[in-house]
């Protein structure tokens, strides 16, 4: 799935765009454009002008459904640090607004504020807050869309430096970007787990009129003058006397990072269109004591060549921060654009995702479908290897190919008759058989008869030898005691018992008592 994001930089002097192309894996930078503003002979540009530059380049550019990111200017934003209790964080957003109510120079219902977690400590959250009047930014909207443009964020231009530039690893030790503009300058401190965002009033327009007046020259006469010199000779001296104001305002500024539990700044990175005046790096680093370079636009990600653009990649940095906001996540940026101003997004834009996810649905199904005919396929063909195996060996142990499981086992394991639920004999006719095969010249007293399924257990009591006189004696009858003439005689019931087992023989008295137990097929 490709996205594409557009940052929009409202300069006063140009506006500047960035168009990021964004992959599943990786993004490419494939655009950067900007605009003139136009404006008078003195550098000046109103709202209008700087809306209908966006309207012109975003029309030339021309990617309908590009998500576009654009910021508020830091001189119309109030950043605030509010603390609340653990307790509260479920609902900082209601809280929120009664602790801003006392800080807010209009009242809390006609502002429009976002919030970040900056530190969780043991009891309370602490938050960075940023507010902007709800008609201002109304105003900026509506004159977005008057020229085709919805913005899907808004956020402030101080703020939505540090959090891209550290989640792509721009910066690592605490580092100071410097982005010098026409009428503003944004100072950010990054890399660092306190942040500082800054916007102060001056930029290259200031440090032309000086030098206008300074050397009794126009406007764009001086604009060359400071492009061509920089900080050398007379120019430099006109120059460096207006910085020096600039200066002590970073150098304050360095001074509270510190005091709000920041670390020391260890490098200044300067960028935007006053960056390019010469000397500027050495000068800075001379006055605040930090190396000074120039800072280009970073690539969108780690191993993608930066975008090849007729402009200088140094003034597209804020732009590149705007195009990398989706980069970064919700809980580390600010978004304007919620309640009565939260963006719609386009219907065209969720059609489009929607054909793309019923594409991607049947592509599965398609997939599934072609993954199962061909395990299909290869299962057959083991199949058909094994019934060929079974052919031959069926015909080499039954004489003929047979691949019927049910016949193979009922050739090759026949199993006995199925047996009717009406036994052949039953209890009683085996009570009756008992007693025609004991022996008559045994003196035998039954104690115990059981006849159960497959069981007969007989317990009785013998004469330990036949008597005298009895004439039905034959010699091997005389050779058995009595209980094995008992066992022998019974063992002729065939059609019923099978085994059987005198597991034990007492002698009671003159008598002996004994246990047969007999395995019968009946009843």
């Amino acid at each position: 799935m490709t996205q594409h994001f557009i940052g929009l930089d409202l300069g006063s002097h140009a506006v500047k765009a960035v168009v990021v192309k964004q992959g599943l894996r990786s993004g490419e930078v494939i655009r950067f454009d900007a605009e003139p503003t136009g404006g008078d002979d003195k550098g000046n540009s109103t709202p209008g002008d700087i809306v209908a530059a966006a309207g012109r380049l975003i029309s030339r550019i021309n990617i309908p459904d590009a998500s576009i990111f654009c910021c508020v200017s830091g001189e119309h934003v109030s950043v605030h640090r509010i603390s609340l209790p653990l307790s509260a964080a479920k609902r900082a957003r209601d809280v929120m607004a009664f602790e801003l109510d006392d800080r807010l120079p209009y009242a809390v219902e006609d502002a429009m504020f976002d919030f970040v977690e900056q530190k969780r400590e043991a009891d309370a959250v602490v938050y960075t807050v940023a507010c902007v009047s709800a008609e201002r930014l109304r105003s900026l909207v509506e004159g977005l869309q008057g020229v085709g443009i919805d913005p899907a964020e808004i956020t402030m231009s101080p703020l939505c430096y540090g959090p891209y530039l550290e989640e792509i690893g721009a910066v690592s030790a605490p580092s100071a970007i410097l982005d010098l503009g026409h009428n503003r300058t944004n100072l950010v401190i990054a890399g660092d787990a306190v942040t500082t965002a800054r916007t102060l009033l001056r930029g290259g327009r200031e440090l032309t009129l000086a030098l206008s007046e300074e050397g009794h020259v126009d406007y764009a006469t001086a604009q060359k003058y400071k492009e061509q010199a920089g900080l050398s000779g007379k120019v430099g001296e006109v120059l460096r006397d207006r910085m020096n104001s600039l200066c002590r305002e970073i150098a304050q500024t360095f001074n509270g990072h510190l005091a709000n539990g920041g670390q020391p700044v260890q490098q200044l990175l300067i960028c935007g269109g006053g960056a390019r005046m010469p000397g500027l790096d050495a000068h800075l680093q001379e006055v605040l004591g930090i190396p000074v370079s120039l800072y280009r636009a970073p690539v969108y990600r780690h191993g993608v060549e930066t975008f090849d653009a007729m402009l200088a990649p140094e003034l597209a940095v804020l732009a590149s921060c705007l195009a990398g906001t989706g980069l970064v996540p919700k809980t580390r940026r600010f978004n304007l654009r919620h309640g009565a101003f939260a963006w719609k997004g386009d219907t065209e834009g969720v059609r489009r995702r929607m054909i793309l996810l019923a594409a991607c649905f049947l592509g599965i199904i398609g997939a599934w479908i072609f993954s199962s005919v061909t395990h299909y396929m290869a299962v057959s063909a083991q199949a058909e290897v094994v019934r060929r195996q079974l052919e031959k060996e069926t015909t080499r142990v039954l004489k003929e190919p047979v691949t019927s499981r049910t016949v193979i086992e009922g050739r090759m394991m026949p199993k006995e008759e199925t047996r009717t639920p009406i036994p052949k004999r039953d209890a009683f006719e085996v009570l009756v058989e008992l007693s025609k095969r004991i022996p008559d010249s045994v003196v035998h007293d039954i104690e115990q008869l059981e006849i159960r399924q497959r069981q007969v257990v007989i317990r009785g009591l013998v004469n330990p030898a036949p008597q005298e006189g009895d004439a039905e004696f034959d010699d091997e009858e005389e050779d058995l005691s009595p209980t094995d003439l008992i066992k022998k005689e019974l063992a002729g019931f065939e059609e019923c018992f099978t085994s059987f087992k005198i597991p034990k023989v007492q002698t009671v008295e003159e008598r002996q008592r004994y246990t047969m137990e007999i395995d019968s097929r009946c009843p």
